[in-house]
C-alpha cells in the first residue's frame, strides 16, 4: 500500500480531516491519534470539541488548512502537542506553554490539591514556589487560595517571562512576585507559610530512555539533575530558615527517591510524610516545621 501523503487535496470537511488525521497519526505511532487530530482541528477552527461534530460537514478554509498542515508536520516529528497548541489545562486553568518551560503534568495537580485542601480556610498566607516554570503551581494555588500571595522563583528569565504572561492572562498578577534565582546557590529573602516545588530530579543516564517528546523538546534544565536528589538535599538545608514556625512544604519527587529525601529532612529536624498518585507511585513529600519535634499534620 502506498504511503498516505499529508493533506494533499484542497477541499476538506471537518469530519474528513479528523478521519484522515486519525489514520495518519496512528500509522506513525502517535499516542491518542483521534484526540490529537480533534484538538488540532479545534485550534485551527476555534471550535470546541463538541462543535466539531455539530459542524462535521463544514468545509475547512485555506487558512485553517494551513494551520492544520503545519501542526500535523510538527506533531509527526514528535513535538509535544501542548507546544504546538500553545497551552495546556492544569487544575482548571488554561496555562500557556512554550519550549522555555516544562509542560505541566496531571500528576503535579496532586501537589496543588494537597495544599489547597489543607489551606483553603487559612486566610492570608505567603507561598514560595521554587522553579516556577510556567507558573502553573503558583497560579493554581492563587486561584483557589484568594488571600494568598506568592513569590515565584526560577533560574531562567525566559521561563519567568512565560509565568508573568500567564499571571496577567489569568488576572492574578497583583498577588504574585517573580524573581530570578538559582536556588542551589542563593536563598530568597523572607519566611513563608508554604513552600512548593517541582524541581529537576531525572538523572542524566535516564534522559535517553524518555519519550522523544520529552527528551528532544522540553527544557533539559527543568528535567535533569547531575545528582537527582541534589535539590532535595538543598531544600532540607534551607527550608528550616525559609519556613515560619508551623509552615509547611510539599515537593514533587521522582520514583523511588522518597527514602533518601525523608532522610535529608529528618537530619534537618523536619518530620515528613508522603503520598501516592492514582498509579500507586509516591509522588510528593511534605512536612511541617514545628517548634517541637512532632509528626506532620
Amino acid at each position: 500500500m502506498a504511503e498516505q501523503q499529508p493533506i494533499k487535496k484542497d477541499a476538506w470537511s471537518i469530519l474528513e480531516m479528523i478521519r484522515w488525521g486519525t489514520q495518519y497519526f496512528a500509522g506513525r505511532g502517535i499516542e491518542s491519534p483521534r484526540l490529537t487530530m480533534e484538538l488540532i482541528v479545534c485550534a485551527a477552527t476555534g471550535l470546541q470539541r463538541i462543535g466539531l461534530y455539530t459542524n462535521f460537514e463544514k468545509p475547512l478554509s485555506a487558512s485553517e488548512l494551513d494551520i492544520i498542515r503545519s501542526a500535523v508536520k510538527r506533531r509527526v516529528k514528535r513535538e509535544p502537542l501542548q507546544y504546538i497548541l500553545g497551552s495546556v489545562d492544569f487544575y482548571g486553568l488554561r496555562i500557556a506553554v512554550n519550549p522555555s518551560v516544562l509542560i505541566p503534568r496531571p500528576e503535579t495537580e496532586f501537589l496543588v490539591d494537597h495544599i489547597v485542601q489543607r489551606k483553603r480556610t487559612t486566610g492570608a498566607m505567603s507561598i514560595l514556589d521554587i522553579g516556577t516554570g510556567s507558573g502553573c503551581i503558583a497560579l493554581a494555588l492563587l486561584r483557589h487560595l484568594p488571600e494568598a500571595r506568592v513569590l515565584a522563583v526560577d533560574i531562567k528569565e525566559d521561563a519567568l517571562a512565560v509565568a508573568r504572561a500567564n499571571a496577567q492572562a489569568l488576572g492574578l498578577e497583583q498577588r504574585i512576585t517573580f524573581q530570578q534565582c538559582d536556588i542551589l546557590g542563593a536563598v530568597p529573602e523572607g519566611q513563608f507559610d508554604v513552600i512548593v516545588s517541582n524541581p529537576p530530579y531525572i538523572a542524566p543516564a535516564e534522559i535517553a530512555e524518555l519519550e522523544p517528546e520529552v527528551r528532544d523538546y522540553e527544557p533539559r534544565t527543568a528535567l535533569e539533575a547531575d545528582d537527582e536528589v541534589a535539590f532535595y538535599r538543598r531544600f532540607a538545608g534551607i527550608f528550616p530558615e525559609l519556613l515560619k514556625d508551623g509552615g509547611e512544604f510539599c515537593v514533587e519527587i521522582g520514583c523511588g527517591q522518597e527514602a533518601a529525601i525523608h532522610g535529608f529532612f529528618r537530619e534537618a529536624g523536619i518530620q515528613t510524610a508522603d503520598f501516592k498518585d492514582l498509579a500507586g507511585i509516591v509522588r510528593c513529600v511534605y512536612g511541617t516545621k514545628m517548634a517541637y519535634n512532632s509528626e506532620p499534620v
